[in-house]
């Protein structure tokens, strides 16, 4: 699994530089929104939105609801849970980046649909809390006899719940959120490199 990654992700980087030489670049509005981080400049996230809205048309034209794929999503992410407790971590950073993609593709097919919805939107918010502290709960367990490890997993499944509600909170109040670090999709990159390369250091 961890050779998958090893070739889609430089492939997709690769995909896209060529696409922005020959044709420009694919701008999206949800993406231009997102700023930046010293993680995740623009091109690595334009380059996954543009192959994932080529991987929703492809759902979108099955006929798969966004709801289905939000399901999948979470599927794929809980299924992270017992390989992480069981040290199995390239498979669980596999798990986690097919559960990521679905997080992605189901918006996009919603969006394709103009099936968007507050509802939709609020399921797909639950099933990434989930999502967020399935592989930390995985690691928890595998860590549960070495107590300094084992507080720093507690602790990052806590701040990954917080960010997030403080963000929807501060949002719910009109309030200008900073960019800042650790968003999700920076998260969901930590996490899976981590435990993708973390056995081999």
């Amino acid at each position: 699994p961890l050779w998958l990654l090893a070739v889609a992700l430089p492939a997709v980087f690769i995909a896209y530089g060529a696409r922005v030489a020959l044709v420009g670049r694919a701008t999206d509005p949800r993406v231009q929104r997102e700023r930046p981080t010293p993680l995740l400049g623009t091109f690595p996230m334009e380059a996954m939105h543009w192959a994932l809205r080529g991987a929703g048309a492809v759902v979108d034209s099955a006929g798969i609801s966004p709801d289905a794929v939000t399901w999948a999503s979470l599927v794929l992410t809980i299924g992270t849970a017992p390989l992480a407790a069981t040290g199995h971590f390239d498979w669980a950073a596999l798990l986690l980046a097919l559960g990521s993609a679905c997080d992605a593709i189901d918006g996009i097919v919603a969006r394709r649909r103009a099936t968007c919805s507050d509802s939709g939107e609020v399921f797909d918010a639950v099933v990434d809390r989930y999502a967020d502290a399935m592989p930390l709960v995985g690691l928890a367990v595998y860590y549960r006899e070495d107590v300094a490890s084992l507080c720093v997993m507690l602790m990052a499944i806590i701040g990954c719940s917080l960010v997030s509600y403080v963000r929807a909170k501060a949002e719910s109040m009109q309030l200008n959120v900073p960019g800042g670090l650790m968003r999700r999709h920076e998260r969901l990159v930590y996490i899976g490199v981590g435990l993708a390369v973390g056995p081999y250091i």
